[in-house]
């Protein structure tokens, strides 16, 4: 009976592990994704600048 209990615990700690990774995972993809469009956002502003200044001084 004991040695029951202790194989389910180790399951439970293992499947607990499995999610706390499947959610780190998720959250690290979420921040990338975050990073990329605001990098994106960033140049899009910059060229939109040179663009701009382009055209004035044309």
């Amino acid at each position: 009976m004991r040695l029951h209990n202790v194989n389910r615990v180790e399951e439970l700690m293992q499947r607990g592990l499995m999610a706390q990774g499947v959610i780190a995972a998720f959250a690290i993809l979420m921040f990338s994704f975050i990073d990329i469009y605001g990098v994106y956002r960033y140049i899009g502003q910059q060229v939109q600048q040179i663009q701009e200044t382009y055209s004035n001084v044309r």
